[in-house]
């Protein structure tokens, strides 16, 4: 996913990192950093997240927490 993410048109950068706490083994974190809302919209309705999002929701322990940041 990350791979075709960053292939995105607007995508400037889509990273994933696995968290070294000992406290939270398995946690990641997702950066994405996006051209503009409508970049991140056609993101969100690719064929490629459509697949793998539902396949990954019943593997999480907790919730996702999402932050967001704009300059608009």
């Amino acid at each position: 996913m990350v791979e075709k993410t960053n292939k995105e048109d607007g995508c400037i950068k889509y990273e994933l990192f696995k968290i070294s706490d000992n406290e939270k083994p398995g946690e990641f974190a997702l950066f994405e950093e996006w051209r503009d809302a409508a970049s991140l919209d056609a993101h969100s309705k690719s064929s490629h997240v459509k697949e793998l999002v539902p396949q990954l929701l019943p593997l999480l322990e907790s919730p996702t927490e999402v932050r967001k940041y704009t300059n608009e």
